[in-house]
């Protein structure tokens, strides 16, 4: 495999995590399974933009219409919202419907809306509001909402694991170490583009 194929493969690996996870909220697989489903998922989610722009495709003449601009930001924010809607099914069906349905209406809204503006159609009061903001604040204000959704779902799946008190303390010390990273690394990318 190519280099510049890892993003893709990315994407489609979160997509499968994605449906994997529907299934398991279906099917009421035991939230220890569906936490190691969710987070592999997301890691693919954290680095699929990252390998894209760090091995591109080249530039060799060949059309590829899944790296056309517009198609790369649908397929990347479907990916996104597929699985956090598998995550939300799960929550609902499996651990605690009324925190799932509040962290999956509240995900809405705040996607649904950013979006509207960042694609220019607007709202009336969303856009009074959120214009006064520039693009990439808004765009960097959802990624932090779309985080704090992220932690809260795996730590009531990990709340909910039937697993011994020093695994839980050890991956959520894990995984507080790599949402540290990603933040930092996200960070820094977005400080070299100013």
């Amino acid at each position: 495999m190519k280099k510049y194929h890892l993003a893709d493969a990315l994407t489609v690996c979160e997509l499968i995590c994605a449906v994997i996870l529907s299934g398991m909220a279906f099917l009421r697989v035991a939230p220890a399974y569906a936490l190691w489903v969710f987070a592999a998922g997301e890691l693919c989610d954290a680095y699929d933009g990252t390998c894209a722009r760090r091995w591109p495709y080249p530039d060799d003449g060949k059309y590829r219409w899944w790296r056309v601009p517009r198609t790369v930001a649908f397929i990347e924010h479907m990916s996104d919202i597929l699985l956090g809607l598998a995550c939300g099914c799960y929550l609902i069906l499996c651990i605690n419907p009324l925190c799932g349905l509040i962290l999956l209406g509240n995900m809405a809204v705040v996607a649904g809306v950013v979006e509207l503006i960042i694609h220019n159609r607007p709202l009336d009061l969303a856009y009074a509001v959120l214009t006064r903001f520039s693009r990439t604040e808004i765009i960097l204000a959802r990624r932090v909402v779309y985080l704090i959704h992220i932690a809260i779902a795996l730590i009531m799946m990990l709340i909910a694991a039937e697993l011994p008190i020093a695994a839980k303390i050890a991956l959520c010390g894990t995984g507080s170490c790599i949402g540290m990273y990603l933040i930092i690394t996200k960070y820094e990318e977005r400080l070299k583009k100013v």
